[in-house]
């Protein structure tokens, strides 16, 4: 499931911070095959000891974090690749991409 979602996905994120201060994580899931994965997609509480540890956006039958959050602390998300000619990327250079270290 991570390869099929790393195929066809381009995702991005948005980090600003507001004149309060306040830091705004923004983040879109960009990926062909929506309905399917809004499908699989959950939101996650991590503990660690019985204790709060993070929150994550998760995707059912996948491995690893795209999308995690602590409140007050931290956030943290995985996003697109893309070529330096701001062209759409199709499937076969997104695996070129994603096998040469893009």
């Amino acid at each position: 499931m991570n390869f099929l979602y790393e195929l066809e996905s381009w995702c991005t994120s948005i980090v600003a911070k507001q004149p309060d201060g306040q830091i705004i994580h923004s983040r879109n899931l960009d990926f062909d095959f929506a309905d399917n994965m809004r499908k699989m997609t959950y939101r996650a509480k991590f503990t660690k000891g019985g204790k709060y540890s993070f929150d994550a956006v998760m995707f059912g039958a996948t491995i690893g974090t795209y999308t995690g959050f602590k409140k007050g602390a931290y956030s943290i998300s995985e996003n697109q690749r893309s070529l330096q000619d701001k062209r759409k990327v199709g499937l076969v250079e997104n695996l070129v991409m994603g096998f040469s270290g893009f």
